[in-house]
C-alpha cells in the first residue's frame, strides 16, 4: 500500500528491517494460493497480495541500500547492508518460488490477460535462477560486491596534498592543463595499484562463484544464467556479438576520426589516454554555480520542457529525493532507485564541478521520470523496464534537454553539446569492449589476473585501437582500467545495454530535430508503459527502430557525422 511522505528524511526514519522469516512464510503461502487458485479472480488476488509484499520488502531494501551508499563508512549502515547481503539468497529463492508458481498456475492465460504477457516472460527468466545448492554462493557474492563498493569509495587518492575519492579526482581529468590531467590520472593509477590484490582477489572469487552457480543450475557456465538474470527475453549472446561487430565497423572509424581532430585541437601528437577526456585547449566547460544553482536551472528547464516533467522534478527537489553533492565516504557513481511503497523514485549522484554534473542530472532524472510516470502500473516488476530499455529514457533525456544548456553553460552551451555528442559516441566502443571482455572471462573462468588483463588489452586493440597510455600509467597500462567499472563486479553483463539504448535515444534526438512535440509525446508514452512490455514492444510504443538493425546504426552515425560537420 502506497504511503505518502513529505521527504526522504521521513522515508528513512520510517525504515524498519522486515522480519524475513515472516515474509518467507507469507510468500510461500501466496505461492500456494497462486497454484491452487480455484478461479482466475483468486489467482489475480493472490498476485496482487504478492505484489504488496514484494513492494514492502523492496522498499526497505532500497532505503537501506541508499543509506549505505550515502556513507559507506558508517558502522550502523554497514551492518544493515550486511543483513541484506546475507539474506540475498532467501530473497532470490522467494522470487523463484513465486515465478514457478505463476508458471504453474492453472489460470496463466487469465493472469496474462489481466497483467499483460510481460509478467510471465519475466518469470520464465527468473524461474531458472535459483536452487538450494547456490544459496551460500549468493550470500558470498553479495558480500564481495559490497566490499568492492566500500573499497572504491575510500577517499584515498593522493593528489597535490589532498585525499580525494575516485569521484573527487575525476574533476581534474578534463583540466585544461595537460600536466594536471596526467597528475590526476597518475593519482588514480596509484590508488588502484595499491588495491590491486583486493581488486584481483574479489573478482577471482566472483567469477568462480558465478561459474559455480551457472553450472549448479544446469548451464554451461555463467553466461546463460547472466542473461536470465538480466531478463533478456528478446535476444541472446549471438545477437549481442553481431551488434558489437556492427559497432566496431560503423563507430570505431568515426571515433578514430574524432580522436585525430581532438589531437589537432589540443596540439598534441600522439593523443594519450590522459588527453581523451578534454575537448580543446580551453578545457571542458564547467556549469555555472554550485549544486543548488544547477538544480534551480534544472527546475526551470524541466518546467519548459514539459509540464509533467516540471512538476515531477519540483516534487523530487522539494522532497529531498535528490542526493547530488560529493561527500567523503559516499559511494562513487550515480543511480536511480525506487521506493515503491511511497510511490517515488530517488536519484543519487556525485557532482564534482564538471560538465558531467549536467549529464548526470539529465540522465538519472530520465530514469526517475520514467519510474514516476509508471507509478500507476499494477505490479512492482513494471516500475522499471529491463535494463537496456531503461537506459533509453535516461539517454534520451540528455538529448531532449539540449535546447536548455545555455541555462547551465551560458556562451559555452554549443561547446557542451558538441562535447557531449563526441563523448557519448566515443563511449560506444568502450561499451562493446566491456561486454566482449565479460563474455571472454566467463567462457574461461580459470584465467589468472595477468591473463584477464591481457584479454582486456586484446579488447582495446579491437575496439579502442587509438588508445595510447604512452607508458605513463604503469598500472592502467597493464590492462586494468576495467577494474574501475563497477558493473563488471556488481552487475555482470549490464553494460552493452547503454550502447543499445544510445542507438534508440539518438533516434529520439533525430525525431526531436524534425518534430519536437511528436518526439516528446512518444517519449512520455514510452515512460508510461514502464516495464509492462518487452524491449522491442517499448520501442514500438515510442515509434523507434531496433538497434539490432545495422541500417539503424548507419543512420545514427550518419546523423552524428552531419551534426558534427564531419
Amino acid at each position: 500500500m502506497r504511503t505518502p511522505a513529505r521527504s526522504f528524511d521521513d522515508i528513512a526514519r520510517a525504515y524498519r528491517r522486515p522480519d524475513l522469516d515472516a515474509v518467507a512464510a507469507e510468500a510461500r503461502a501466496l505461492a500456494g494460493a497462486v497454484t491452487g487458485a480455484a478461479t482466475a479472480a483468486d489467482a489475480i488476488a493472490a498476485v496482487s497480495q504478492w505484489n504488496a509484499l514484494r513492494s514492502r520488502v523492496d522498499t526497505a531494501y532500497n532505503i537501506a541500500a541508499v543509506r549505505y551508499e550515502q556513507d559507506t563508512r558508517d558502522p550502523a549502515r554497514k551492518a544493515e547492508q550486511a543483513f541484506w547481503d546475507e539474506t540475498a539468497p532467501l530473497r532470490r529463492e522467494l522470487d523463484v518460488v513465486y515465478a514457478r508458481a505463476l508458471l504453474d498456475c492453472p489460470h496463466r492465460d487469465a493472469l496474462a490477460g489481466h497483467f499483460g504477457p510481460q509478467l510471465l516472460r519475466l518469470k520464465q527468466c527468473a524461474a531458472v535462477t535459483f536452487a538450494p545448492e547456490i544459496r551460500d554462493a549468493l550470500a558470498e557474492e553479495a558480500r564481495l560486491t559490497s566490499r568492492y563498493q566500500e573499497l572504491m569509495s575510500e577517499p584515498g587518492v593522493d593528489f597535490r596534498g589532498q585525499k580525494l575519492s575516485l569521484s573527487g579526482i575525476a574533476r581534474y581529468f578534463a583540466d585544461a592543463d595537460r600536466d594536471t590531467r596526467l597528475a590526476a590520472q597518475r593519482a588514480r593509477d596509484a590508488f588502484l595499484a595499491a588495491r590491486a590484490g583486493d581488486l584481483d582477489g574479489i573478482y577471482d572469487r566472483l567469477v568462480a562463484l558465478r561459474d559455480h552457480m551457472g553450472r549448479a543450475l544446469g548451464y554451461d557456465g555463467f553466461t546463460p544464467l547472466g542473461y536470465k538474470l538480466m531478463s533478456r527475453a528478446d535476444y541472446g549472446p549471438d545477437e549481442v556479438a553481431v551488434f558489437r561487430d556492427a559497432l566496431r565497423d560503423a563507430v570505431v572509424p568515426l571515433v578514430a576520426d574524432l580522436r585525430r581532430a581532438q589531437a589537432r585541437r589540443l596540439g598534441v601528437e600522439p593523443l594519450l589516454f590522459h588527453d581523451e577526456p578534454v575537448f580543446d585547449v580551453r578545457g571542458n566547460p564547467r556549469p555555472r554555480g554550485d549544486a543548488r544553482a544547477i538544480v534551480a536551472a534544472a527546475r526551470r528547464m524541466y518546467d519548459e520542457l514539459h509540464p509533467d516533467v516540471g512538476a515531477f522534478f519540483a516534487m523530487m527537489d522539494d522532497c529531498g529525493l535528490l542526493d547530488l553533492e560529493l561527500r567523503d565516504g559516499k559511494a562513487p557513481g550515480g543511480f536511480c532507485t525506487n521506493f515503491a511503497d511511497y510511490g517515488v523514485p530517488f536519484v543519487f549522484a556525485n557532482f564534482n564541478g564538471t560538465d558531467h554534473d549536467v549529464a548526470v542530472v539529465t540522465h538519472e532524472c530520465g530514469h526517475a521520470f520514467q519510474c514516476w510516470s509508471a507509478r500507476d502500473q499494477p505490479l512492482i516488476e513494471y516500475a522499471f523496464p529491463t535494463y537496456e530499455a531503461a537506459e533509453v529514457h535516461s539517454m534520451a533525456m540528455e538529448f531532449l534537454t539540449y535546447p536548455w544548456m545555455e541555462l547551465f553553460f551560458g556562451d559555452d552551451a554549443d561547446r557542451y553539446r558538441r562535447i557531449h555528442v563526441e563523448t557519448e559516441i566515443a563511449m560506444l566502443p568502450y561499451m562493446a569492449a566491456v561486454d566482449h571482455f565479460q563474455h571472454e572471462i566467463y567462457a574461461d573462468p580459470s584465467l589468472s589476473p595477468p591473463q584477464r588483463n591481457a584479454r582486456w588489452l586484446d579488447m582495446e586493440a579491437r575496439y579502442l585501437p587509438y588508445r595510447d597510455y604512452g607508458g605513463l600509467l604503469p598500472y592502467l597500462g597493464q590492462g586494468t582500467i576495467w577494474q574501475r567499472q563497477g558493473h563488471i563486479y556488481q552487475v555482470p553483463f549490464y553494460y552493452i545495454d547503454y550502447a543499445l539504448a544510445f542507438v534508440c535515444a539518438a533516434q529520439v534526438w533525430m525525431r526531436a530535430e524534425r518534430d519536437r512535440d511528436a518526439a516528446l509525446r512518444d517519449y512520455v508514452a514510452m515512460c508510461e508503459v514502464g516495464g509492462s512490455v518487452s524491449f522491442t514492444e517499448m520501442l514500438e510504443a515510442g515509434r523507434l527502430r531496433s538497434p539490432f538493425d545495422p541500417e539503424v546504426l548507419r543512420d545514427v552515425t550518419g546523423f552524428i557525422r552531419s551534426y558534427l560537420g564531419l
